[in-house]
C-alpha cells in the first residue's frame, strides 16, 4: 500500500471524522462564548457608568430615610379619678422625614355615654399655626383639623404634639376612643385606626 493511500484512509476513516466533528463543535462553542464574554464586558462597562453617575449621598439619604418611614400616631397615657372630671389627651405623630407637615386632620369616634367632647386646642408644635381645632359633627364623631398658614411646618423626623382633645369623662370605668380617616399631612399613618384609652386610676 503507498504512503498516499495509507494517508488517504487516514484522514477519511471514521475515527478521524468523528474527531473533526469534535474540534468543529469545540471551535463553534468557543466561538460563543468568546461573543457572551464580550456582550457581558459590554454589560459591565454599562452598569459601571451608571453606578459613577449615582450620587450616592443622595442615594443613601434616601434609602435611609425610607427605611425609617413609618408615620405613625398614638396618644399618651391619660387618667382619671371621678365621674365628670375632665383630661387632656395629647395626640403624638411621628412624620415622614422626606415631608414637613403644615396640614393635618383625622376624625375620632367614641361613645358619647362615656365621653364629652369640650375642645380641640394646638399641641407643642402648632402653637404657632394659624388654625387648630375640632368639630363634634355628630354624637361620638369629632373631625380636627389644622394649618399651618404663616406658621412654622413640623419636621418630618420629629415626635410631636399636634394637638390635645378634651373631654369630660361620664362614667366610672375605663373608655375608649378611635382616631382615623387620617388626611392631608397625616395621609399614610399608621395605625389605621388607633384606639386609645383614657383609665380609670384610684377607688
Amino acid at each position: 500500500m503507498s504512503l498516499r493511500s495509507i494517508l488517504f484512509d487516514l484522514f477519511h476513516g471514521q475515527e478521524f471524522q468523528e474527531v473533526k466533528g469534535d474540534v468543529k463543535t469545540i471551535l463553534a462553542n468557543t466561538t460563543q462564548m468568546m461573543a457572551d464574554v464580550a456582550l457581558m464586558t459590554v454589560a459591565v462597562a454599562t452598569l459601571a457608568q451608571s453606578v459613577a453617575a449615582l450620587d450616592l449621598a443622595s442615594l443613601t439619604t434616601k434609602v435611609d430615610a425610607l427605611l425609617m418611614n413609618s408615620k405613625s400616631i398614638w396618644t399618651m397615657p391619660t387618667s382619671f379619678s371621678a365621674i365628670n372630671d375632665v383630661v387632656q389627651v395629647p395626640v403624638m405623630v411621628k412624620g415622614d422625614p422626606l415631608e414637613e407637615s403644615i396640614a393635618f386632620g383625622f376624625s375620632v369616634a367614641f361613645d358619647p355615654a362615656e365621653l364629652r367632647f369640650i375642645a380641640a386646642h394646638a399641641g407643642n408644635a402648632t402653637l404657632s399655626w394659624q388654625a387648630v381645632d375640632g368639630n363634634e359633627t355628630a354624637p361620638g364623631q369629632v373631625v380636627v383639623g389644622g394649618f399651618a398658614g404663616i406658621g412654622a411646618p413640623i419636621p418630618g423626623v420629629d415626635i410631636s404634639e399636634y394637638v390635645t382633645l378634651e373631654f369630660e369623662v361620664l362614667v366610672d370605668v375605663d373608655v375608649q376612643f378611635a382616631l382615623d380617616v387620617y388626611v392631608d399631612d397625616l395621609t399614610g399613618v399608621q395605625p389605621e385606626p388607633y384606639y386609645g384609652a383614657i383609665l380609670k386610676t384610684g377607688n
